[in-house]
């Protein structure tokens, strides 16, 4: 689908990855590999959700570029949770930390853009300042990103370079996970059992579910890290590497064994183990469970929507309340001996 916006400005809307422009790639860093067409082929041909790419050209200027999809957000009252359908600017999968279309600095081509889209509730994800204001559309907090940076050779520097008070919780829970074994797991060994574990997870938070194949056949490099107790896989992380940058994407526990076992902190950490003797320099460590990430030496980054909804009375509704918000903020602990206290 193609047509003309306002000022001479073209856009096209694509269905499938494979009819993107030749140039798609080269709009976006060369380490932001989540934006790839590889990966949004990857994303197509194994997420659930629609998908659509557009791409907008001014006379004289760079295109823009990015993807959108269709998920079913839930509002729960009480007991009771329902399902809308929302037009996001994001990637297809639960994983908002950064935007998806290629120019951060043209917000308000992307809010024009979202016109050539489905009615209902639109949110633009990813962003780290609520701003610019944009007529018609509201600003909202969203989960925040935590971030670890790695500072250390080895992960017996890192244990010594947290403050007592915090030591004794990272200490307790390697206590207490001790039988734990660490290890990689080979991309054809993601069982169903081990795969069910991450499934399990997604649907307790009401996440999309990708299927297994989406981590057995993921085309750039990556990791599956496991705990693995006689033999049985009770947590596994799914890593995919930036640049020196880690991410951690997905991953799964047995919730049953997760207090006895401290099954949870025990995977953080072994990503922190695994980032640090692989040698990256920061690893994104997702947007959930942050107080438990920064107890670790995690800290946030702020995270911003945009929503707005094309009824006009529901907008309002939108813009009056603080629906979309995310309420929580936590101050930021000061785990390590040298960090000095703001």
């Amino acid at each position: 689908m193609s047509k003309h916006l306002k000022n001479k400005a073209e856009i096209k809307v694509f269905d499938r990855p494979d009819e993107l422009p030749e140039e798609w790639d080269m709009l976006y860093r060369e380490d932001d590999i989540l934006n790839k067409t590889s990966i949004l082929q990857h994303l197509f041909l194994y997420s659930p959700l629609e998908q659509k790419y557009f791409w907008l050209r001014r006379p004289g200027g760079k295109p823009l570029a990015g993807p959108v999809c269709r998920p079913e957000l839930p509002f729960t009252a009480g007991p009771i949770t329902v399902h809308q359908p929302a037009t996001v600017c994001s990637l297809s999968m639960p994983f908002s930390t950064d935007p998806a279309f290629s120019d951060i600095g043209r917000v308000e081509d992307v809010a024009e853009v979202m016109d050539s889209f489905g009615g209902g509730f639109q949110l633009i994800s990813g962003f780290s300042e609520p701003e610019p204001e944009i007529d018609g559309w509201s600003w909202r907090r969203h989960y925040p990103t935590v971030d670890f940076d790695v500072r250390w050779g080895s992960f017996a520097e890192y244990l010594g370079a947290i403050r007592s008070d915090y030591k004794s919780r990272v200490t307790d829970a390697l206590r207490i996970g001790c039988k734990l074994r660490s290890l990689t797991i080979p991309p054809d060994s993601l069982d169903e059992k081990t795969y069910s574990l991450y499934v399990d997870v997604a649907r307790r938070y009401h996440s999309i579910v990708l299927p297994r194949e989406f981590f057995t056949k993921f085309p750039t490099k990556s990791y599956i890290l496991g705990l693995e107790l006689d033999a049985a896989v009770l947590a596994w992380a799914f890593l995919v590497p930036q640049g020196r940058y880690l991410y951690f994407l997905f991953g799964g526990f047995n919730d049953r064994l997760n207090e006895e076992l401290s099954i949870y902190n025990n995977l953080l950490l072994a990503i922190i183990r695994f980032a640090i003797e692989n040698k990256f320099d920061k690893v994104n460590l997702g947007q959930t469970a942050e107080l438990s990430k920064m107890r670790i030496g995690g800290y946030p980054r702020e995270r911003f929507l945009l929503v707005r909804h094309t009824n006009c009375l529901i907008n309002q509704i939108i813009k009056k309340t603080d629906i979309f918000s995310y309420r929580k903020k936590y101050p930021t602990p000061h785990v390590f001996k040298n960090d000095e206290k703001k």
